[in-house]
């Protein structure tokens, strides 16, 4: 019997999918599947896949993209595990995530959702993914690039060694039982891409489950693959904006809504006069492409 339903949505991870597949392959001891949603316009992504020839890996292929949430959505209703792990193809697996996972649910019938230690491949050190719940102090803070000097929102001060019950964790790597996945009805596809972890865990919690973060349960998480790539940046720099709005429209209300489009104005001014100003000093084009993002949202979103 299947224990554990791996779910990997991929878009254009042609360079890290190798990788990550090869790294669950080597390091889980129990009965798994990985289903990959590939939302790649090319089978680029595909043919790396179908070239490891695994009986362990179910493949779907939509005809347009999807989105995360969707695509996770879709992988999720052909697993047939009992636990369904979300994880992204900018991963690698450094011991059992999945049993040590699986296990510290089984002794916590509170956790709801759970997530493990990341790892910064580039400088070695552990990511900071332990996050309160967003409100509108965290919308002020993020707007005003004040965020990185707090330990409001982001929980910088709290060590990631230890496990720890959260507000939320980030969804390069989910861990959740599916019987709760499916009473919350999965993700939210309203959220195309971010923030639908964030609205998970809140429904997980109003529920009276717990989220938590676990940190003997590891992985190198090569942060930005996809959605930070210099080619998207721009857009992805929007999607986050809009995909915040509907969070606090959703979980707040109207005013959630006003809010945070009023928020979304204040910081497309300043980030997008930052990263201006960064792109001409460093010449780099990463920069002016975020930067015309930030522009877009003060005028748009």
């Amino acid at each position: 019997m299947i224990e554990i339903s791996i779910i990997i949505v991929t878009y254009h991870n042609e360079n890290t999918i190798i990788k990550c597949i090869t790294s669950i392959l080597n390091n889980t001891l129990n009965k798994f599947e990985i289903i990959i949603v590939d939302n790649s316009e090319n089978n680029l992504t595909l043919n790396k896949i179908k070239s490891l020839d695994s009986n362990l890996i179910k493949i779907i292929k939509p005809k347009n993209n999807l989105g995360f949430a969707k695509g996770c959505n879709l992988g999720a209703k052909i697993a047939i595990g009992k636990y369904y792990m979300f994880v992204n193809p900018d991963t690698i697996f450094l011991n059992n995530i999945c049993g040590i996972l699986k296990k510290f649910c089984e002794e916590n019938k509170k956790c709801g959702g759970v997530g493990p230690q990341l790892w910064n491949p580039t400088n070695k050190t552990t990511e900071k993914t332990c996050r309160n719940l967003p409100n509108f102090y965290t919308l002020f803070l993020q707007s005003t690039a004040l965020e990185r000097f707090s330990n409001y929102y982001i929980l910088r001060k709290f060590s990631h060694d230890e496990i720890k019950t959260v507000g939320q964790i980030i969804g390069a790597c989910f861990f959740v039982r599916k019987g709760i996945f499916e009473k919350l009805n999965g993700f939210d596809e309203r959220f195309f891409i971010y923030f639908e972890e964030v609205d998970f865990c809140k429904r997980l919690i109003d529920l009276g489950h717990k989220v938590y973060f676990n940190p003997f349960a590891k992985i190198l998480h090569y942060r930005g693959s996809s959605c930070e790539n210099i080619k998207v940046i721009e857009k992805m720099t929007i999607q986050f904006r809009i995909s915040r709005t509907l969070y606090f429209e959703k979980h707040f209300g109207f005013w959630g809504k006003i809010i945070s489009i009023f928020f979304n104005k204040i910081e497309g001014f300043i980030k997008g006069n930052i990263f201006l100003f960064l792109s001409l000093i460093k010449k780099n084009k990463y920069y002016f492409e975020k930067s015309k993002g930030y522009f877009k949202v003060f005028l748009y979103v």
